[in-house]
């Protein structure tokens, strides 16, 4: 159990997000209709929820309690969507403390509106963590001790889970190999480098060093794709997003993990991480030790943090670059950028930092 500390700022996104709140959506009667699917009837309004980066999120009062209604992204793809919904029902066979899926009369758990796809989930009232600088340093680092905790449970309640959906970006049970793989990687790279960049002097030279980068960014690829292949490390259903932003602490101390939308099969160092990051090294010391203390990583796996690191940054490099080519969006070249400084920092950092 953990107590929200008097000691904490909010961060100035979340005030920025605040300003959605209250705010009705424009198509009430999508939002109410979706609802109605799920055998109950809205009694007030939605109102927009300062959540959810990737999604539309509103919160409706219904004859059964309140709800959070999603709309999935337009270019969601809907097995990412399908697998998402298989780990949550897993989760809450096992009574894991994650957020839970309402259900339609037919037993689904997503419904098409519009050529739009939504979901109900009960509403869990709470604090959302994501959204304060906790000063007081004693309860951080107790936070990420609980985060480290609830990750390794999480690990440990999904191992030997298979769902039938295949993420497009974890592994395949069929196959054994990601969908983007380090062929698709290659391929990728070769592809890119022969474009032409159209738009500002901004994205023209950053897509001019990327590509002069591609003959050395395709070789790192390769050898770490070896190594990492080589290690046989351990795969699990990983979270994709995790962090305390994604914890809800509920009034009675307890916390619950959301935003299960990047799930997918993956290495388990992955989650790792995600997480390590993100997170300032102390209260990332706090997270290791409470998620060792709640589940064994072997030194053999854990030798491999720097390889698996690297190839991570470096693929996200690759897949923010093609991004670019699909989306127009500057942010996704300047990513790619940040992903392969990331990768060159973890060459000597990891080690030194993570043992």
């Amino acid at each position: 159990r953990w107590t929200v500390p008097l000691l904490r700022v909010p961060r100035l996104g979340w005030l920025r997000a605040q300003r959605r709140l209250d705010r009705r959506p424009d198509d009430v009667d999508a939002w109410t209709g979706v609802v109605r699917r799920y055998g109950i009837d809205p009694t007030g309004h939605p109102v927009v929820l300062a959540m959810g980066r990737r999604n539309e999120n509103v919160k409706l009062d219904t004859t059964d309690g309140a709800v959070v209604v999603r709309r999935y992204r337009n270019m969601a793809p809907d097995n990412s969507v399908a697998f998402e919904h298989e780990v949550l029902m897993a989760l809450e066979r096992h009574g894991f403390p994650s957020v839970r899926l309402r259900r339609t009369a037919d037993g689904h758990t997503a419904v098409a509106r519009d050529d739009r796809t939504y979901a109900v989930f009960d509403f869990v009232s709470g604090h959302t963590i994501g959204a304060w600088i906790v000063l007081d340093g004693r309860a951080r680092a107790q936070l990420h001790e609980t985060a480290g905790r609830m990750l390794a449970r999480m690990h440990d309640t999904l191992d030997g889970f298979r769902p039938e959906a295949v993420h497009h970006l974890g592994f395949s049970p069929v196959t054994g190999r990601r969908s983007i793989d380090a062929t698709w990687l290659l391929e990728t790279i070769d592809a890119l480098r022969a474009r032409t960049a159209d738009g500002p002097p901004e994205a023209v030279e950053h897509h001019r060093v990327l590509a002069a980068m591609a003959d050395d960014l395709g070789a790192q690829l390769v050898e770490l794709d070896a190594a990492v292949n080589h290690a046989d490390l351990p795969r699990t259903v990983i979270h994709g997003d995790y962090g305390v932003h994604n914890l809800i602490i509920r009034h009675d101390g307890t916390a619950v993990v959301t935003d299960f939308e990047l799930a997918r099969r993956e290495l388990r160092l992955i989650d790792l991480i995600i997480v390590l990051s993100r997170t300032p090294c102390r209260d990332a010391a706090s997270f290791l030790a409470g998620y060792r203390d709640e589940t064994t990583v072997p030194a053999a796996e854990w030798r491999e943090l720097t390889n698996v690191w690297r190839y991570y940054r470096l693929a996200g490099a690759v897949q923010s670059w093609s991004n670019y080519f699909g989306h127009g969006d500057i942010e996704r070249l300047r990513t790619a950028r940040k992903r392969i400084d990331e990768a060159a920092w973890a060459e000597t950092e990891v080690a030194r930092r993570w043992g």
